[in-house]
């Protein structure tokens, strides 16, 4: 194993705190992110939010700090987050 890697990892301490009323994104922090699904218009970029091919239907899905990370930053898009457990 490659311990040493796993230094750099952010990890939460303690239990998850839910987070319901507004809550904003930290890409500091880690946790999970319920967003409302979005419509993905760019039919040559590779929709973030699918899952080996598949997008799950439904209004809301939830995604980990990195998937909303590369959401915001790569895409320039600011998803409607209902619910936060960080």
């Amino acid at each position: 194993m490659f311990l040493g890697a796993a230094t750099s990892l952010p990890l939460g301490i303690g239990a998850p705190e839910e987070i319901t009323e507004d809550p904003e994104f930290d890409q500091t922090t880690p946790g999970y992110w319920r967003i409302r699904t979005l419509t993905w218009e760019h039919a040559r970029l590779p929709d973030p939010l699918q899952v080996a091919g598949r997008r799950r239907g439904g209004d809301y899905l939830w995604v980990t700090t990195p998937t909303m990370k590369i959401l915001t930053e790569l895409y320039g898009l600011t998803p409607e987050i209902s619910k936060a457990y960080v």
